[in-house]
């Protein structure tokens, strides 16, 4: 016999602690486990959530999300209201079936099991270029306080025509802080726009894709490209799935280059569901990958225990390695670029030393974009030296 999952979303009405006890006495098909908040609801498995329509954290973006994800919902409403708004509410918010909170555990259960099952909906594959429809992607990534964030601003500048830039850093998302960015929407709404726009939620829609990209919140010149902004909160990666952020980087693929800022740590999880999976499934739909490591001796070390990560994820990509704050003399540079070699091999296409550059220091205390300066100039390089042929490949 199949058990049927069932959530039951906490709060203050008896009738979650009724049905509960009754699935555990009397009912050996359901299986009940409460649901406290919305990482709980977007984490949990089971089959159909039962939520008040007074739970704060229920909002339109988690019933598309749970519904897309084969998740069935059954609204609970106080049939005391004159006006019934309740019921409308939870309507409005596309839940699909409704029954007053004075039901007792039986009609509640029924009302579950008359719920027909839901189409789950899945990514498409990780291959994200077709023909006429699809520009590439970058990842920047490299371990923490390498300058990865000023890196993947400069490239981004740089790329033609113009690009998206997202943030997929899950330790510390900083490209919105950078930039003086508003927080909201960020990439937990834009996968959620990026699912709708694939999957019929019966016309149900809040926001598409082009609405989730970032606004100022300072007055200042824009950035010559779009940003799709990093988790409001570190602990946010666990509201998305690492196939969500494929899928989403392959919708933004539309609407030109993607550059993504990947996270400082790319070691492997257990489960596949670790902290790092999200920058892990965004590396081998990359299309290049731009490294950038400290020039330091401990810097250099770091980053080829960073690339020994990359490497099992990348595939045939191309790397480019910038090494970031490097020495001035050329025969400094050159021993760099030897280091780097001499311990990674042929795997790295070129290698860039940049040495201090004040202008990038300068935009990044006036949250501004650097139009100048060696950083500058070694990221509009590199998104020239081969980038130009990969757009027009795809755009052929």
């Amino acid at each position: 016999m199949s058990q049927l999952a069932l959530g039951l979303a906490v709060g203050a009405r008896p009738w979650r602690g009724e049905l509960h006890r009754h699935c555990r006495d009397h009912v050996v098909d359901v299986v009940a486990t409460p649901v406290r908040d919305r990482r709980d609801a977007k984490t949990g498995t089971f089959d159909v959530l039962v939520v008040d329509d007074d739970i704060s954290w229920l909002t339109g973006d988690l019933v598309a999300d749970l519904h897309a994800g084969g998740v069935q919902i059954v609204g609970v409403f106080d049939p005391d209201e004159a006006d019934g708004h309740g019921a409308r509410h939870l309507e409005r918010l596309g839940v699909r079936a409704v029954v007053g909170a004075d039901a007792g555990a039986e009609e509640i259960l029924s009302t579950v099991r008359a719920l027909g099952p839901m189409t789950r909906w899945t990514a498409p594959a990780a291959h994200l270029h077709e023909a006429g429809t699809r520009h590439p992607v970058i990842a920047v990534g490299g371990p923490a306080g390498s300058g990865v964030t000023e890196a993947s601003i400069a490239l981004a500048a740089g790329v033609a025509p113009r690009a998206v830039l997202v943030d997929v850093d899950e330790v510390n998302p900083s490209i919105a802080r950078r930039l003086g960015l508003a927080i909201h929407p960020h990439i937990v709404t834009a996968a959620d726009a990026a699912r709708r726009e694939q999957v019929d939620l019966d016309g149900f829609a809040e926001r598409s894709l082009v609405d989730c990209f970032a606004r100022s919140a300072i007055d200042g010149p824009t950035a010559p490209f779009d940003v799709v902004c990093g988790f409001a909160a570190r602990e946010d990666w666990t509201l998305v799935r690492p196939e969500e952020i494929v899928h989403l980087v392959g919708s933004l693929t539309g609407h030109g280059p993607v550059v993504t800022r990947i996270g400082p740590v790319l070691e492997p999880s257990v489960d596949g569901r670790g902290r790092f999976e999200l920058s892990r499934a965004v590396v081998p739909v990359a299309d290049r990958v731009v490294v950038v490591v400290d020039a330091s001796p401990t810097g250099l070390l770091r980053g080829v225990d960073w690339l020994a990560d990359l490497l099992p994820l990348v595939g045939d990509a191309r790397i480019d390695v910038v090494a970031n704050r490097g020495p001035s003399s050329r025969s400094a540079q050159r021993q760099v670029v030897d280091q780097l070699r001499r311990l990674v091999g042929d795997r790295i296409a070129e290698v860039h030393v940049v040495g201090h550059d004040r202008r990038v220091e300068r935009a990044a205390w006036d949250g501004t974009v650097a139009r100048t300066g060696r950083l500058r100039s070694v990221m509009r390089s590199i998104a020239a030296d081969g980038w130009a042929d990969t757009v027009e490949e795809f755009a052929a």
